[in-house]
């Protein structure tokens, strides 16, 4: 499927692939470093397709086919981002999967649009990662050389993050307060994550309001949740909400 492009409110153009059919619209919020085209996002729109449901998939600013640099992106921008296409681009419930980041922005957008999210699916959800996922030595390499480079394999692929993105992240910390979203929530998330601990999506959960919470701790995953058992339980999950919501 070839990539379609809108405007964002900044006038980047974001690259998004958009399914039309029975609501409520499913929307995937990537992670950091991640675009529309990762695994999880790519089986969600598989089998939106193939169960005639509504589905939009974009990239952020400076990531996979949108227009921009990704060491200028921001949290704030990347909400920005999620609100513009969302508002563009569908009408009526939504349902937004987040993945890592993703679900950081999910929670974001929740607060920003509550009568149009009528659940949240978040996959090793990380709100306030900019607060509790350096320790203060990498917090202060960030404030005096304006980046932290972090190596993430053998490979020699790295994660970049700048002091402007960790900034804006500070400006959007949830957990520090009640998070005032009602709607249906389910949580998913392993136990042998490095980067999330598993412990966090109690303390999201402690958090919501929400009196409709389930969280699925799965012993053997980690972060990425993108092994075939891990994309049919999310599969799975994504199904039973759909059907516990109306369209």
């Amino acid at each position: 499927m070839t990539s379609a492009f809108i405007k964002s409110a900044h006038g980047k153009h974001l690259a998004y692939h958009k399914l039309e059919g029975a609501g409520p619209t499913i929307v995937f919020l990537p992670g950091y470093m991640s675009d529309m085209h990762g695994s999880k996002a790519i089986a969600l729109g598989a089998w939106a397709a193939e169960n005639k449901r509504s589905c939009l998939r974009f990239d952020y600013s400076g990531c996979g086919e949108s227009e921009g640099d990704f060491t200028d992106g921001t949290l704030t921008e990347w909400l920005e981002d999620s609100l513009s296409v969302i508002d563009q681009l569908t009408q009526g419930p939504l349902i937004l999967v987040g993945s890592s980041m993703g679900g950081w922005l999910m929670l974001l957008v929740a607060l920003n649009r509550p009568d149009r999210v009528a659940g949240l699916i978040g996959l090793a959800p990380a709100p306030d990662f900019t607060e509790w996922g350096f320790i203060p030595e990498e917090k202060a390499t960030i404030q005096k050389e304006g980046k932290l480079v972090i190596p993430m394999d053998e490979a020699g692929h790295e994660a970049i993050v700048t002091k402007a993105f960790w900034e804006s992240g500070q400006k959007h910390l949830v957990m520090n307060q009640d998070i005032a979203i009602h709607c249906p929530i389910r949580l998913i998330q392993g136990q042998k994550d490095t980067e999330v601990p598993w412990q966090r999506a109690w303390m999201l959960s402690e958090k919501l309001i929400s009196d409709d919470i389930r969280i699925t701790m799965v012993k053997n995953a980690d972060h990425r949740l993108s092994r075939s058992s891990d994309i049919h339980l999310i599969i799975n999950t994504l199904s039973q909400l759909l059907a516990e919501i109306p369209a």
